[in-house]
Order: C-alpha cells, then sequence, then structure tokens
C-alpha cells in the first residue's frame, strides 16, 4: 500500500499518472499553451506550474483550482469515471470506520476467457484506508502501474 496522504501531493500523482495530465513548470512553454501575448510582462503573468491536456489547461498550482481527489467525494468522481473509460471496474464500500476500494480490469475482448475470468476474480488494485476517496486514488495508481 501506497504512504501517499490525502493531500495536494496525492492530488498531483492521480493528475498525472491517472488523468494523463502533464506538468509544465516551464514559463515559457505554459505562456506559449496559454497563447499569452508576447508583450505580456513576465511580472503580470506569473503562472509557476499549470496542468494540460495537449494545450488545454487543466489545472493551475497557483490558481488551487486541482481537483481535490483524495479529500473529496464530488471530485473523487473524476478519478472513477476515467478509470471506467480505461476499462477498469471500480467497487467501493464504506464499512465502519474503513473505507476499501477494488478494481479489476475488464475484459476486452483480445484475451481469452481464462485470462478475462482472471482479471474478474483478482483485482488489480485493492486498497482499505479510512476515507473512500483516499482508498481510491491509492487503488487508481496502484490499477495504473504507479505505487
Amino acid at each position: 500500500m501506497s504512504d501517499l496522504k490525502p493531500g495536494p501531493e496525492l492530488d498531483a500523482a492521480i493528475a498525472e499518472h491517472v488523468m494523463g495530465w502533464e506538468r509544465v513548470t516551464d514559463a515559457a512553454e505554459i505562456a506559449r499553451r496559454e497563447q499569452v501575448p508576447d508583450n505580456v510582462s513576465p511580472d503580470r503573468w506569473h503562472r509557476k506550474c499549470v496542468w494540460f491536456v495537449g494545450d488545454e489547461p487543466m489545472a493551475c498550482d497557483e490558481c488551487g483550482s486541482m481537483p481535490e481527489v483524495s479529500t473529496s467525494w464530488d471530485a473523487m468522481r473524476l478519478v472513477v469515471e476515467k478509470l471506467a473509460a480505461e476499462g477498469y471496474n471500480v467497487t467501493m464500500e464504506t464499512n465502519g470506520d474503513l473505507a476499501r476500494c477494488t478494481i479489476h480490469r475488464l475484459p476486452d475482448g483480445t484475451r481469452t476467457m481464462q485470462e478475462a475470468a482472471h482479471d474478474l476474480w483478482n483485482p488489480v488494485a485493492d486498497e482499505i484506508v479510512q476515507a473512500l476517496p483516499h482508498a481510491v486514488c491509492l487503488a487508481a495508481l496502484q490499477a495504473v502501474g504507479h505505487e
């Protein structure tokens, strides 16, 4: 199990490894992607870390716009929806003070029935912690092969 705690570091890891967002810290590259005019002074334009999909900005560290997927139930849905779109089945449950997230890879038609059955019975990720958004994020990182 990962030792990442809920918060900005885990949210950033999800953005990069699960959501597929690219972290850009080069000011000139950020300016190019955001189409900042050349005559705008760097003193007025100060974005230091922006997350992109292609040239589309998704989140900005300075703006505080990174979805808090590891602590918010609403934001956690972004992770579950992304995993589902990538061919994973996400099962979530809470029991008393514990929350569990189990992720299975869905059969994709290119594997044998035996391989597909194995994927359905053996999870690619399984996490148990105290908060469901945290469990989902830790399991998601496992599922995509980043621990």
